[in-house]
């Protein structure tokens, strides 16, 4: 077993944390069972959303409801009410019973909610790149992680079992060594895939050059095609063997449904080399053509090589926010002039599905229809001008609601799979010069702290 420090990343991991990674070389007495300190820590499951949600009319949402393992959807309108992502399923977060709330006032922290961390789901991947998620589960004063497909009765060991997080790829550092021909394209014959969406922000790689000039970049490829951004700028080895990383000049764009292959190249030669672990199925593959360093084929023809080579490569991301509001729309009815009209401060529901916190910031538009009404970024009314308020539930209407950026703050910190009730409030114009139906837009927007 292996715990590797994670990197941080804002919005995902920004407190740090530890990646558990286990090397299975044959077949396990499962479950995998971990002990805890339950005396003052309690382990919450975050089960299949069809253990808390059943297909009908539901009270909660005063609608007819479709229910699966991960998602909620209103059947008239096809609108996903509730998101439980795949790697928050049978994940298990942990909460400090004695502390919680804000007590700052009184000389102490602000501890929240008492959250202290998130065990998220793991994913097995055999020696061939097939892959089942490994599902987490109370017991007492332990945690079990279980072969819930039985996934490792049929793989191909070793298998390596390693939590859905802010990286993908090989983080293991491989035992032995190779000294890669320059100008080759090489990539482990095996696939890889984020847990998520989201955008990469490097990729990083464990090995070593003879001299401190010697450069190598790295880069993803979908199949045969390398991605938009998908090269990285230069690396370099300044010292010794270790990790080295380089970085994306524009983030590339990563889909959860894909399987990438993480390929590298450098530029000098017989002075750079890179680790791996004998993989014992699968051949490595490279871009025979020579190419300069930095020069990507798209397509690359990939041709299968002799060697069973899994490299000590992958990827840092960062998870893409996602965010859901219910319900989707406000009828204010016959608008008067200089009245004011609100919604009530918990008649939306805004919901984070991200697998980590967001903020959310909250902006408008002007309403169409007839005679247009401009939003006011003030939230001061006037002739065919008009304003809007927002605010959270037990608060007051005191965001304004903007239509130029840089928009207000609706909620800050807004913490993974949690939700928050919020209301706005329509300043209506000085005065009336038509009465066609209007309408008008308001977009929460989420991005990472």
């Amino acid at each position: 077993m292996e715990y590797k420090t994670t990197n941080l990343v804002p919005g995902f991991n920004e407190y740090g944390g530890l990646d558990m990674i286990l090397t299975l070389n044959s077949k396990p007495q499962v479950p995998l069972s971990f002990t805890y300190s339950n005396s003052n820590i309690t382990a919450y499951l975050q089960p299949v959303l069809t253990k808390e949600y059943q297909d009908g009319y539901s009270d909660e949402y005063q609608t007819t409801i479709k229910v699966s393992e991960t998602i909620v959807t209103d059947t008239e309108t096809g609108k996903v009410l509730v998101s439980r992502p795949d790697y928050v399923v049978n994940s298990i977060a942990f909460y400090a019973e004695d502390k919680n709330g804000d007590l700052t006032a009184l000389g102490g922290k602000n501890y929240k909610t008492g959250k202290v961390g998130q065990l998220y789901r793991h994913k097995a991947i055999d020696a061939k790149g097939n892959w089942a998620w490994m599902d987490w589960a109370v017991e007492g004063n332990a945690v079990e992680l279980q072969d819930t497909t039985q996934f490792l009765d049929t793989a191909v060991y070793p298998v390596t079992i390693q939590p859905a997080g802010d990286t993908f790829g090989y983080t293991t550092h491989g035992a032995s060594i190779n000294y890669c021909s320059p100008s080759w394209i090489i990539t482990s014959g095996i696939t890889y895939h984020p847990a998520m969406n989201g955008t990469a922000t490097s990729i990083t790689i464990y090995g070593f050059g003879e001299t401190a000039n010697s450069h190598w970049q790295a880069a993803i490829y979908n199949g045969t095609d390398l991605i938009n951004n998908g090269s990285t700028s230069d690396g370099t080895f300044p010292g010794g063997v270790g990790e080295y990383t380089a970085y994306f000049s524009t983030p590339p764009t990563l889909n959860a449904a894909n399987n990438y292959y993480l390929a590298f190249n450098h530029a000098d030669a017989n002075n750079a080399a890179f680790y791996y672990d004998s993989e014992g199925t699968i051949h490595d593959m490279c871009h025979y053509a020579s190419v300069p360093m930095g020069t990507w084929p798209d397509p690359a023809y990939w041709n299968d090589l002799t060697t069973f080579r899994k490299y000590s490569i992958w990827v840092t991301y960062t998870p893409t926010p996602n965010i859901s509001n219910t319900p989707s729309s406000y009828n204010m009815g016959v608008v008067i002039p200089n009245s004011t009209i609100s919604t009530g401060l918990g008649y939306f529901t805004v919901t984070n599905n991200s697998g980590s916190a967001v903020n959310i910031t909250i902006g408008g538009t002007d309403v169409t229809g007839g005679t247009t009404w401009t939003l006011s970024d003030t939230a001061t009314p006037g002739t065919t001008t008009f304003g809007m308020k927002a605010g959270l539930n037990g608060g007051l209407y005191d965001i304004i609601i903007k239509k130029t950026a840089p928009f207000n703050t609706l909620k800050s910190n807004l913490g993974s799979s949690s939700s928050q009730l919020w209301g706005f409030q329509l300043l209506a114009p000085t005065a009336a010069t038509d009465t066609v139906q209007k309408t008008g837009t308001i977009t929460l927007t989420a991005t990472t702290p």
